[in-house]
């Protein structure tokens, strides 16, 4: 008797520890943040919010930036949710990001559908100030974005300088910045070449298996090289190389 009342002891506070150690770790986890951005093929270990690094090659830390529509945009939502997330640093005043916007909607068209996120970031207003929400309301007017591509404001560019490394700060806008589904930094730079941005084009390709295939069109690229190769000018007739529609868009005839 003696041996089976301290068996029936040792069971009891075995239980009760067993219970108190249940409801410690219960009480713990709850006190966890809750993350609604994971996946199984990309849990949210490969995307800490405060990330690992700056550079290309690190996750980047989360960011949240306040929308056109009003609310905010945290950056860490797409994490494991998209293929990726093209950053686009603009502002109303940059004449070159409205000219080479026909190139980015070429992007658009091959690799939304792919899972690249778009998403721009207006860091000035028309006067060089700091954007308001009826400024990013403007610029999506202005630009006839669609509803699918993301206008967020970052004044000055500050969060995303923080976030990514800018070998020379912000230069010529517009400057791209691409991550992947883990958001590790791909690409960040001005694109290259100002017609084409083939760097961008090029990490696009690489991030997706897709590589960028442009349409021969000289709408926005009147007088230059358009992304298809081919040429919009008063020149190409003579050489042979101008896209189908130069004339009826750019009014060089023969």
């Amino acid at each position: 008797m003696p041996s089976k009342s301290v068996s029936a002891v040792l069971l009891v506070l075995s239980l009760g520890c067993a219970a108190s150690e249940s409801s410690i770790a219960d009480t713990f986890a709850s006190e966890l943040p809750t993350r609604t951005d994971c996946t199984p093929a990309a849990p949210c270990a490969t995307c800490d919010p405060v990330g690992t690094g700056t550079g290309v090659g690190d996750v980047i830390a989360d960011g949240s930036f306040d929308t056109d529509a009003g609310g905010s945009l945290r950056l860490h939502t797409y994490c494991g949710v998209r293929k990726g997330v093209l950053l686009i640093e603009t502002a109303s005043w940059c004449t070159l990001c409205t000219e080479r916007l026909p190139l980015m909607h070429q992007w658009f068209a091959q690799y939304q559908p792919l899972g690249v996120e778009v998403v721009f970031l207006v860091g000035e207003n028309r006067d060089g100030k700091l954007p308001t929400r009826a400024d990013l309301q403007r610029y999506r007017t202005d630009h006839t974005l669609d509803a699918s591509l993301q206008v967020v404001g970052d004044p000055k560019w500050t969060k995303i300088k923080e976030l990514v490394r800018h070998s020379a700060g912000i230069g010529s806008l517009p400057e791209f910045v691409l991550l992947d589904s883990a958001l590790r930094l791909v690409y960040a730079g001005d694109g290259g070449d100002k017609a084409l941005f083939p760097q961008v084009s090029a990490a696009l390709g690489e991030l997706t298996g897709s590589p960028f295939v442009a349409k021969a069109e000289c709408a926005g690229f009147c007088g230059r090289l358009a992304p298809g190769g081919c040429w919009c000018d008063d020149l190409c007739a003579q050489l042979g190389n101008c896209c189908e529609d130069n004339c009826g868009v750019c009014g060089y005839c023969d």
